[in-house]
């Protein structure tokens, strides 16, 4: 449980005071000097790339996998963001075009924070997939910024 919240408030940005009190007295909080270096993102690299296409291998239907793939070049990484034992966690940004204050929703979606569901990391990427697809076609209008973490728990997969 902890270290799924320590991995909320560090690669979601999610400030530990939004979870039970009880739940995360033990956990460090971050100063504003961590979350502002943890707001450094990195583009997808080959090495990111590859990790992700690993992660799809174990968690998403052979069906799926080909198409699903094409999420790990959207793939953004906080500097700092990795599971307890160290494997990245990534997530995939998609903004609204209303650049107001205010104006728009914040939405997380979180998958496979347990790493015996698999299927909830391939419904992340589903949804982002369905995102972004929508948006370039012209069928919805991108009114919210959404946050995806597909796999937020990539130790469960090991």
């Amino acid at each position: 449980m902890k270290s799924i919240l320590h991995a909320l408030a560090v690669c979601t940005l999610v400030p530990l005071a939004a979870f039970a009190e009880d739940a995360v007295t033990a956990l460090p909080v971050a100063t504003p000097t961590q979350v502002s270096a943890s707001t450094e993102t990195a583009a997808a690299t080959p090495e990111t790339i590859a990790a992700c296409k690993a992660q799809i291998e174990k968690t998403v239907r052979k069906a799926n996998r080909e198409r699903l793939e094409k999420q790990c070049e959207r793939m953004i990484t906080l500097a700092g963001c990795a599971s307890e034992q160290g494997r990245v966690i990534q997530h995939i940004n998609f903004d609204s075009q209303n650049k107001k204050e205010g104006q728009s929703k914040r939405i997380l979606v979180l998958g496979l924070i347990h790493g015996d569901e698999p299927l909830a990391g391939e419904m992340a990427l589903e949804w982002s997939q369905r995102l972004f697809t929508l948006r370039d076609e012209k069928k919805i209008e991108a009114r919210n910024d959404w946050r995806l973490v597909p796999m937020l728990n990539p130790d469960g997969l090991y």
